[in-house]
C-alpha cells in the first residue's frame, strides 16, 4: 500500500515537472513575449522615473532628451500631461536652447551640440505637441548649417571630412553623428530632396568599406566605419595584427540607416552589401568586431535601422533568416536587471551610466513592441 503511494507520488512528481517544462519552454513568437515585454518597459519607465534629479538625467539636454523619448514612445503613450516627471525634464530641455537654435549647456566644456539638439527635436517631435514647431525648426536650420561644406569652404573633391556632421565643437564629423543628424532631419520635417543629404551621403560612402571607396584604408568587405579618416578609425577599430580597419557592428547598422534616410533605395548595390555584412556578423550578445563596448547603443541602432529598412528578418551567411525582434527582446528581457534598468559593465561612450543604457534599452523595446 505504502509503496504504491509513494510510486503514485513520484509519477505525479515526474508529470508535474514535465508539464512546467513544456510551460517554460522558450518563446518561439514575438506575441509570445509580449506580457514579458510590457512588463519590462513599465519597468524600466518606472526606473527612469525614480532617478530623474531635478527635473533630468544626468544633467545632460541629451540624455535627458533620449530619456523623454523612450516615455513619449512607450506602448503607453506618455505625454507630457501626465505630471511634473516629464513636464520638468521637457522644461528643461527647452532651457538649454540657444539663440542660433541648438540646445545644449553653454557651461559645458564638451557640449556635444549636434547630439544635444538631434536628440532635443526627436524628444519635441514626440510630444506631438505643435507648440514646439518654432523651437524645432530653428534646431533644424542649426543642424543644416553646421555640415561640413561649402558654407565652410569644404570643398568635395578634396576634403573627406565634406558632407559630415560632427559633435559640433569637434573639428572631425563621423557617421555616429551624422546618423542620429539625418534622423532628426527627417523627423522635423526636411526635405527629401534638400541638398542636405546629398552632401551626406558622400560622406556616408566614404565611410563604406567597398570597391569604390578611395580612401586608402578601404577595402571590400561591406560594413561600415566611424569615419573616413584613418587616425579615428585606427582609435577605434583596426586589426592587431594588419593594423588595417576593421568595420563593425553598430556603425554598420549607422550606415545602413544613413544611406535609407538619403533615399538610396533597397535594391541598390550599396544597401545590398551592408545587408550582406550584416547578415554575416549578426550577433545579439556582441556589438560585432568591438565585443561589449557599446552594446547598447548597438541595440538601439539595430533596430531603429531594420525598423526603417522595413525588415522583419535578417538574411543570414547560410542563407537562413532570422527574426531579429525576437532575438533581440529575449536578449534585452535576459539582461534586464531587478530594478528595470540596464548598464554595460564597459563603461566606454558613458555605458557605465544605467540611465543611459535604460534609455538605449527602452528605445529599442518600443521598436520591437512596435510590431505586437
Amino acid at each position: 500500500m505504502m509503496k504504491g503511494y509513494f510510486f503514485a507520488l513520484l509519477t505525479g512528481i515526474g508529470l508535474l515537472a514535465m508539464l512546467q517544462s513544456e510551460t517554460t519552454q522558450a518563446p518561439e513568437t514575438l506575441m509570445e513575449l509580449k506580457p514579458e515585454l510590457r512588463g519590462s518597459i513599465n519597468q524600466a519607465v518606472h526606473y527612469l522615473r525614480t532617478v530623474q534629479k531635478n527635473g533630468n538625467w544626468l544633467n545632460h539636454p541629451g540624455v535627458t532628451a533620449l530619456c523623454l523619448k523612450s516615455i513619449f514612445e512607450c506602448y503607453r503613450q506618455y505625454n507630457e500631461n501626465d505630471g511634473p516627471w516629464l513636464r520638468m525634464p521637457l522644461q528643461y530641455i527647452l532651457s538649454c536652447q540657444q539663440h542660433d537654435g541648438a540646445f545644449f549647456d553653454p557651461k559645458s566644456r564638451t557640449p556635444v551640440k549636434n547630439y544635444s539638439s538631434a536628440l532635443a527635436i526627436l524628444a519635441l517631435t514626440a510630444t506631438k505637441n505643435p507648440e514646439y514647431k518654432e523651437r524645432i525648426a530653428l534646431a533644424q536650420k542649426f543642424i543644416v548649417e553646421i555640415q561640413c561644406d561649402e558654407g565652410e569652404l569644404y570643398e568635395k573633391e578634396k576634403d573627406y571630412a565634406y558632407g559630415g556632421i560632427g559633435y559640433g565643437g569637434d573639428e572631425r564629423p563621423d557617421l555616429s553623428n551624422l546618423q542620429l543628424a539625418l534622423e532628426s532631419l527627417r523627423a522635423s520635417g526636411l526635405p527629401e530632396d534638400h541638398p542636405a543629404y546629398k552632401k551626406a551621403l558622400i560622406f556616408i560612402e566614404r565611410c563604406h568599406d567597398v570597391e569604390g571607396n578611395d580612401m586608402p584604408w578601404a577595402h571590400a568587405s561591406g560594413g561600415f566605419t566611424y569615419a573616413p579618416d584613418y587616425p579615428t578609425n585606427a582609435r577605434l577599430s583596426v586589426d592587431p595584427s594588419t593594423k588595417e580597419v576593421v568595420p563593425y557592428g553598430s556603425m554598420s547598422f549607422a550606415g545602413l540607416k544613413s544611406l535609407l534616410f538619403c533615399k538610396v533605395s533597397m535594391d541598390d548595390p550599396r544597401v545590398q552589401e551592408t545587408l550582406k555584412w550584416l547578415g554575416q556578423h549578426f550577433s545579439v550578445t556582441e556589438n560585432p568586431n568591438r565585443g561589449q563596448t557599446s552594446i547598447f547603443y548597438y541595440y538601439h541602432l539595430m533596430s531603429k535601422a531594420l525598423q526603417v529598412a522595413n525588415i522583419d528578418e535578417l538574411e543570414l551567411s547560410d542563407g537562413k533568416k532570422v527574426d531579429w525582434r525576437l532575438a533581440l527582446a529575449k536578449e534585452l528581457l535576459k539582461r534586464q536587471r531587478e530594478d528595470g534598468s540596464w548598464v554595460n559593465h564597459d563603461p566606454k561612450y558613458m555605458e557605465g551610466s544605467s540611465e543611459l543604457c535604460t534609455a538605449y534599452a527602452l528605445n529599442t523595446l518600443n521598436v520591437i513592441y512596435e510590431k505586437l
